[in-house]
């Protein structure tokens, strides 16, 4: 070996030696003896990457989420509207409760005017079900009488159920007419009032005794009405009966009759006249002071005194 090659062998080595950006992560690699391998590296390069592809959707999230935490006007307007819902919901109940009263109301006031027909319905006889003319026409004078008896009750009826309507009108009216009396606004405080009550308890209040009391009442008191509509059928017919009896007016007690007592004389009593005792015969009793003789006898003596 030359000299010349001792002097370049030395460069080299000093020149391999020197660490620069571009072969630090050779060094570093040398150093720890690990065998350089660029697809973990590579893969440790675009690690990052993917971690951050994954942080960003998260971060928004929290981004977005911390803003509705931080908006309270949002909140209070979901609030609102929540409230809003429920109420239109109750709202809804409440009607649908009425209507429902007032429908099966109304079927059962059909029912009495018009009953349904049976579902085998009497039908007209027919001619050529018969073996001659006289059986058909007896059969058809049956069929005749029963349609218009059938028709004479639901006439009936129906007459009657008007006249009890007509005479609960009637009656409500009366009542009416002689609690504007005490009540002169009456008139006003009805007709400035919203309240609405199911058809049940219309009904009660027409027919009670105090049902123009009652109507007042809740035209003056809407909270009550209101909170009366909220509940079931049932329950406000029974708080319409404690109602009713705070306002039944107790009519006043007659004074008895009593009988004329006769007035008690304290005058003397009248003395017997004195009978003449000179006759032996009136004498009655004998020794042992035992009556013998006639009950007129005996009626005379004990009311002289002389027996007991």
């Amino acid at each position: 070996m030359s000299d010349a090659e001792v002097v370049q062998e030395p460069a080299r080595k000093q020149a391999g030696n020197i660490v620069t950006s571009e072969n630090l992560a050779e060094f570093h690699a040398q150093k720890l003896g690990l065998a350089s391998q660029e697809t973990p590296t590579e893969a440790a390069d675009a690690e990052p990457v993917v971690e951050q592809d994954r942080s960003e959707p998260e971060a928004e999230t929290d981004a977005v989420a911390g803003e509705k935490k931080h908006n309270p006007k949002l909140e209070k307007r979901f609030s609102e509207l929540t409230k809003q819902r429920e109420a239109a919901r109750q709202d809804a109940d409440r009607e649908r409760t009425a209507r429902e009263a007032l429908e099966a109301r109304l079927r059962d006031m059909e029912a009495k005017i018009n009953p349904p027909k049976s579902d085998e319905p009497d039908p007209k006889p027919d001619p050529t079900q018969f073996n001659d003319a006289l059986e058909y026409a007896e059969a058809l004078a049956e069929w005749t009488t029963d349609r218009k008896m059938r028709e004479r009750d639901q006439a009936e009826l129906a007459r009657k159920v008007e006249e009890e309507q007509s005479r609960m009108r009637q009656k409500f009216q009366d009542r009416l007419d002689i609690a504007k009396q005490d009540m002169p606004d009456y008139e006003e405080m009805i007709a400035s009032s919203d309240v609405s009550v199911s058809q049940p308890v219309t009904d009660a209040i027409i027919e009670s005794d105090v049902g123009p009391q009652l109507l007042y009442y809740l035209a003056e008191n809407p909270d009550f009405a209101r909170e009366l509509a909220e509940k079931s059928i049932t329950s406000q017919l029974r708080a319409i009966g404690r109602l009713e009896a705070k306002f039944e007016k107790i009519e006043p007690a007659k004074p008895s009759v009593r009988e004329p007592v006769a007035k008690k004389s304290n005058a003397p009593a009248p003395i017997n006249p004195l009978k003449s005792g000179g006759n032996p015969s009136d004498i009655t009793l004998d020794a042992d002071r035992k009556f013998h003789g006639t009950y007129q006898q005996w009626k005379a003596a004990r009311s002289t005194g002389k027996i007991r």
